[in-house]
């Protein structure tokens, strides 16, 4: 067994590497490069250059450190040797990885951006998951420190992509390099605007075991949370759910610590809806039970009095149908507790009053062809309702439910023909229960 760590290894190889006979192949470096590729390392304390004692080292100079940073931009550009694109985009990671605003001069032109388009290239046509993922991550930490508006959203087309693979290694890989990304707020936007965050959700509900993708994750939201533009989001497609059960399973304390952070910063906004959601997850007594609790990091604890404190003193309990009456009138209609068969089961018989005012309302809403996650969802409550009422499948005759059903059949959007489907079909089968 060897008694060398990863890191160790990687750096052995990186020294085995024939540099004169990659600048003889391509001839596309100066003598001036090479020495710097041999002799320059990236230490704690930033770029050094090797003494003529061995295991010595003095810090570069600027202009050494900016045609280092730049000649590593060209080893991409210019190289196709795995072992030379793993050198260059590890050392841009360690460049950059401990403090990016700083060590991004060294590798911006003189327009002040970063020519991304080598690495991004590589994220396209290379099958080797290791180089992908190590050069994402370099253009990730580049970047969310110099935006590009095309690199960036190039970027973030790959991560959707590799996050509607759905396996283990392209979501994880995604997800880090997302974590990396999302600390800009321009990537932020376009993350959302890309369906992003419900693909991050489904990661999350699909990876529950793994507690490096789940922290990474909500990291992921906890940046989004920052950002207005992604909040509608949050609301149609379950995050704060999500959040508040991988907060209550608590794989790790640092998933305990971003998913707290995340709800802390949603408190309070979007007419306090958040909140709402946060009592109907039963956040309040997971946050009662971490009160008691020691932890490692004070912050922790600040955000848990904050949340819950909150959510005490600022929301007044209203009843499941209150919480749908209102819900319904914003025309917004959100995934979660109020839609599912549990909530219809036990509050059908509520939905009588003012002449089953709220099954018209839901009928209603079949027609606003522009908001089609509230009609999913309202096809979908109005399947639940025929299954549930005693006599749900005649108060639908009289009120024309299936003839309002009928066109959203040939609908543009798979999920709503979906629950128009099972909505018809609930209201033409006895036993909704006996069919597969």
């Amino acid at each position: 067994m060897s008694d060398f760590t990863e890191s160790e290894i990687q750096e052995q190889q990186f020294d085995n590497i024939q540099w004169n006979q990659i600048q003889g192949a391509l001839d596309i470096f100066d003598p001036v490069d090479i020495d710097l590729l041999q002799r320059c390392t990236v230490s704690p304390d930033g770029i050094a250059f090797k003494t003529s004692v061995v295991g010595q080292y003095s810090e570069a100079s600027q202009d050494q450190k900016v045609t280092y940073a730049q000649t590593l931009i060209n080893l991409l550009k210019n190289v196709t040797n795995p072992e030379v694109q793993q050198f260059a985009f590890t050392r841009i990671s360690q460049i950059l990885g401990k403090s990016p605003s700083k060590s991004i001069k060294f590798f911006t032109s003189d327009n002040g951006f970063v020519a991304c388009g080598p690495m991004l290239r590589i994220l396209k046509h290379s099958v080797d998951a290791k180089i992908v993922l190590g050069t994402a991550r370099a253009a990730a930490l580049i970047l969310s420190s110099c935006y590009n508006a095309e690199d960036m959203t190039q970027l973030i087309a790959w991560a959707i992509e590799e996050l509607n693979k759905a396996t283990g290694a392209s979501t994880s890989s995604a997800i880090e390099v997302l974590a990396i990304a999302l600390r800009s707020r321009e990537a932020r936007v376009t993350f959302a605007q890309q369906n992003g965050i419900s693909l991050l959700v489904q990661a999350i509900d699909k990876n529950r075991g793994n507690a490096q993708l789940i922290y990474e994750a909500c990291l992921c939201l906890w940046c989004l949370s920052f950002c207005e533009e992604a909040l509608p989001a949050f609301l149609n497609i379950g995050a704060v759910r999500a959040i508040v059960e991988q907060v209550t399973a608590a794989p790790r304390e640092k998933v305990v610590r971003i998913g707290i952070a995340a709800l802390r910063n949603l408190i309070g906004k979007h007419d306090s809806i958040f909140n709402e959601e946060m009592i109907d997850s039963g956040v309040l007594k997971t946050l009662g039970t971490f009160k008691e609790k020691k932890w490692g990091d004070d912050d922790i604890m600040d955000d848990i009095i904050c949340v819950r404190d909150s959510l005490l003193k600022n929301f007044r309990e209203l009843s499941s149908l209150e919480r749908y009456e209102k819900e319904l009138k914003s025309k917004q209609l959100t995934k979660g507790h109020l839609h599912t068969e549990k909530f219809w089961r036990e509050h059908v018989q509520e939905f009588e009053k003012e002449n089953f005012l709220l099954i018209r309302q839901l009928v209603e809403m079949l027609g606003d062809a522009d908001n089609v996650d509230s009609i999913a969802i309202a096809c979908y409550d109005l399947g639940e309702f025929v299954r549930f009422y005693p006599t749900g499948k005649a108060v639908c005759k009289n009120l024309e439910v299936k003839e309002a059903l009928m066109p959203l059949l040939e609908n543009q959007n798979e999920n709503v023909k979906k629950e128009a489907l099972l909505a018809v079909s609930k209201m033409m089968v006895d036993n909704w229960e006996h069919v597969n």
